[in-house]
């Protein structure tokens, strides 16, 4: 690109210097200079038999522009040539249609509109919009400084087609009065985009392209040319409509940088002693000469003005606004100590009832753990090898469950122990401790690879010849095992011989003892078990219960090539229905019951279902969008970024199973992370701009935050309170449990949580990390949004938004908390809607992030107990999102004037 006319004159070709004054303008007759050469064409004159010339308008080193008819469509239009001298250089015709190529880019009514370029006899020019009016330098010559109503009105329309230029990547690069025009209505146009560039084009050697008394400091230094540059110039424009004067009256180059490098400008108030102090404020920010500290877009600058409200404007005008509209939309100002130091106070309060509460609702609150996973995997390794099998393992897993079959037998017993009771107890057991190890590496579902590669007690299925399974109580005491044999394919029931009495394997009393149990107590019985795998001999003994008589106990046992192969203790509600000597037939299930088992096995049909239909529909709508211009790209992609890092660090926290150096796993490990962030990347563009269009008060800390300003203030206050709002979830969520109980039911059984894992500690932070809340977080907004859009009245949108909430917790245990759950989901329905009206998108977010952190966590108040980590690590996380809510809420309010106020 050639050197531009409004370069300073060591930039400049010898033979075109110029004066800033010198830059032509579309303005309706103006006076003639004396001696000024003779137009180009002389009024009357047809041009392409389309253009009718009604006479020159201005003279430049940029060319001529002319007013002319366009017979064609019957309106003015400005015509603006090449200066003769210039007609057929290569450079200046690049020039030209670099202009028309990046002007047609903006459209905005405060943007003067480029139409097309055309050629007459090696004449190039460019058809534009014509604007009856003047020039804003002409305008501040004639009359001085704007009354400061009208002055804000102008500031306003410049920050607006400015802004619109930035949100196309376009930088305009000369910013000035004489390049800005006002129509006879007061209308605003930006014009002369002959040195406008996308902003990420911008060359070494054009950087001092402009004119130099609106250059900003970087822009002289030659270092660099960013949106910041024309916020800078924006600021020099306003200075002179509020004040009549101009910060820089010189375009000697040196004096300038001398000017900048010396000192600040002279402030607005002591030129004009009336100014209000919220302009002087703005105008200064947008003066400061490194460009990180001034306003972050044009949009920003026009929200801090006084009065009006952009996005108001917007919406009343019919426009979807923009991201960076929404972003300056709202206040800055920083959080109150006071406020802060009330919802860190309130934090506190909640976390201190939500920790002892969970202990009591879970079931590991009751369970003897007195022993550590690690003593109990050495345990369970120990039995494998005292029965024989001593082959190195490829791979192990471990985790614990619960045995809800003996707490419902239980409970049709007469005469049995208390429920809390039979939690506490090791045996009969309600929590288990499981052992897993193969001689290859588990393969776990890729379903499970955003939990790690995690491995159930019975996923993936047992079929590796070699494999082993062992299951112990609290208390360290065998009560099964499962070995995958070599002949490890499953048998017909007839090619399974029977035996009564031990045979072949001859030392079974250690195996009892093992199990804590004395096989002299036992008497042999007809063996019922059969096993999915091959055995030669199997083979059973009958008899109690040691901690509890009245309860019967069955072993059942099966052996192959003489080592055992499978060893089960079955107590009565593990036995088949009617069978002899067996456990009762199970009551008829109730409703409830089987409503539970629907909604458990639809469950993911279900959800794949609708994420299918949710990435199908948000494809489509994001095509739509990215046609109608109306993407946030920028935050999609972000947010996209976000959502693969996070997944794939979920990965390596959830289970620990991620191995780089295996390609299969590689491969298994990015696929998920990869489908959601193709998922979050089309839900966001196909539905960001409705939320935008219909509600986007929602969305101003949200689009702060996507735009990297992460010590914004209300960034930081959406954080702070969506912490708060999540503790206070997993609160309401918690005393639910308690309902039944209050009112003589009988209460749930405990929740086990996942606590039921090998990575009880590091789970809930994985699962966190995972895109769940954010996913979740977008459903909730997309029925909000898509229920004020449907139904317009937003207390209409609002009470059926809090009937559908339940509907989003029915699962099996909402189930069995019927009313108590859709009581609480109606609650936190009423906690979504304040938080998105009040606060927003994403105190949503991180509130959901929190609530599922600590519902997923085992939190107990015994700080001794070896799983306390688990409660330390959330808890610690959630404070530290609390920390820098305050930090970011707070930011720029000093404490000590604060506790000075107090």
């Amino acid at each position: 690109m050639p050197p531009s006319p409004e370069e300073p004159p060591e930039t400049l070709p010898p033979q075109r210097p110029r004066r800033a004054g010198d830059q032509p303008t579309v303005r309706a007759d103006p006076a003639r200079r004396r001696g000024e050469a003779a137009a180009r064409f002389t009024p009357g004159t047809l041009l392409a038999g389309r253009y009718r010339i009604a006479g020159r308008l201005g003279r430049g080193g940029m060319g001529e522009v002319y007013r002319a008819d366009d017979l064609k469509l019957g309106e003015p239009v400005a015509l603006k040539f090449l200066p003769q001298a210039m007609a057929n250089d290569p450079a200046w015709l690049a020039r030209l249609h670099d202009e028309v190529r990046i002007a047609r880019q903006v459209t905005h009514p405060n943007v003067c509109r480029v139409y097309d370029i055309g050629e007459i006899d090696d004449d190039h020019f460019i058809s534009m919009e014509y604007v009856d009016g003047e020039d804003l330098a002409s305008l501040l010559r004639r009359i001085g400084r704007l009354p400061e109503d009208k002055a804000v009105d102008i500031a306003r329309q410049l920050c607006a087609g400015l802004a619109a230029a930035h949100e196309k990547n376009v930088l305009h690069r000369d910013l000035k009065p004489a390049n800005i025009m006002l129509d006879g209505r007061g209308k605003v146009r930006i014009t002369d985009f002959g040195l406008a560039t996308p902003a990420d084009k911008v060359g070494k050697t054009d950087i001092t392209a402009g004119t130099p008394a609106y250059m900003a400091p970087e822009q002289l230094a030659g270092k660099e040319v960013t949106k910041a540059s024309d916020v800078y110039a924006l600021g020099l424009v306003l200075y002179e409509i509020f004040t009549g004067e101009a910060v820089v009256d010189t375009d000697l180059i040196e004096e300038i940088r001398q000017r900048h490098r010396s000192g600040t400008p002279t402030t607005p108030s002591s030129l004009l002693a009336g100014i209000d102090p919220t302009v002087e404020r703005v105008v200064l920010r947008c003066l400061e000469k490194e460009p990180r500290q001034r306003p972050s877009s044009a949009l920003a600058v026009a929200a801090a003005l006084p009065g009006g409200d952009p996005l108001s404007a917007a919406l009343a005008a019919g426009e979807t606004p923009s991201p960076d509209l929404v972003a300056a939309a709202g206040s800055s100002e920083a959080m109150p100590w006071a406020a802060a130091a009330s919802c860190v106070v309130l934090l506190a309060a909640a976390l201190l009832a939500l920790v002892p509460l969970e202990a009591k609702v879970s079931l590991y609150g009751y369970a003897p753990l007195e022993k550590p996973p690690a003593a109990l995997v050495d345990r369970a390794k120990s039995v494998l090898t005292r029965i024989g099998y001593t082959d190195q393992p490829a791979d192990t897993a471990f985790g614990y469950g619960a045995v809800w079959e003996y707490q419902f037998w239980s409970e049709q017993q007469e005469g049995a122990p208390a429920r809390e009771e039979r939690f506490r107890q090791a045996r009969p057991e309600t929590m288990v401790f499981w052992y897993r190890q193969s001689p290859r590496r588990f393969r776990p579902r890729p379903t499970t690879w955003l939990q790690g590669g995690r491995v159930y007690a019975q996923e993936p299925a047992w079929s590796v010849p070699g494999e082993a399974h062992v299951s112990l109580d609290l208390a360290g005491r065998l009560r099964r095992f499962d070995v995958v044999p070599d002949h490890h394919h499953a048998a017909p029931d007839g090619e399974r011989p029977v035996a009564s009495e031990a045979a072949g394997f001859g030392d079974w009393e250690a195996i009892f003892e093992l199990a804590g149990l004395d096989l002299d107590a036992f008497a042999p019985a007809e063996p019922r078990y059969h096993s999915k795998f091959r055995s030669e001999r199997r083979v059973a003994w009958a008899g109690v219960y040691p901690e509890a008589p009245h309860i019967p106990l069955r072993v059942e046992a099966g052996e192959l090539d003489g080592r055992p192969v499978y060893f089960r203790l079955d107590g009565p509600w593990e036995w088949p229905a009617g069978a002899a000597g067996g456990g009762e037939a199970a009551p008829e299930p109730t409703f409830r019951k089987r409503l539970a088992d629907a909604i458990v096995r639809w469950d993911l049909p279900f959800a794949m279902t609708v994420g299918m239909t949710l990435l199908v529909g948000a494809g489509c709508l994001a095509l739509r969008n990215r046609r109608l211009g109306r993407s946030d790209r920028r935050g999609a992609a972000r947010l996209a970024a976000y959502a693969f890092a996070a997944s794939l660090l979920a990965i390596v926290l959830g289970g620990g199973r991620f191995r780089i150096e295996v390609p299969d796993d590689l491969v298994l490990a990015l696929g998920p992370p990869t489908f959601i962030a193709v998922l979050v990347w089309l839900c966001y563009l196909g539905l960001e701009p409705y939320v935008r269009r219909q509600w986007p008060t929602m969305l101003v800390a949200w689009t702060r935050l996507l735009s990297g300003r992460l010590r914004d203030p209300v960034v930081g206050r959406s954080v702070l309170v969506g912490v708060l709002f999540g503790i206070a979830s997993s609160l309401l969520f918690t005393v639910a449990f308690f309902g039944p109980e209050w009112v003589g039911e009988t209460p749930p059984w405990p929740k086990l949580g996942n606590f039921g894992t090998a990575s009880v500690m590091r789970l809930p932070i994985a699962r966190g990390l995972l895109v769940l809340p954010l996913l979740l977080g977008f459903i909730h907004v997309l029925l909000l949004v898509t229920l004020r859009y449907v139904l317009r009245v937003k207390w209409v949108a609002a009470v059926v938004f809090l009937a559908a909430m339940p509907f989003l917790f029915f699962d099996d245990r909402s189930v069995q908390l019927m009313p108590w759950t859709f009581i609480a989901a109606v609650l936190w329905g009423g906690l979504v809607l304040v938080l998105l009206v009040r606060f927003g998108v994403l105190a949503l977010m991180v509130c959901l992030f929190c609530d599922m952190l600590l519902w997923e966590a085992p939190l107990t108040p015994k700080l001794s107990a070896w799983y306390a980590q688990a409660t330390i690590i959330p808890v610690g996380v959630v404070a530290a999102l609390a920390a820098f809510g305050v930090y970011a809420a707070t930011y720029g309010r000093p404490i000590l004037r604060a506790v000075r106020a107090g």
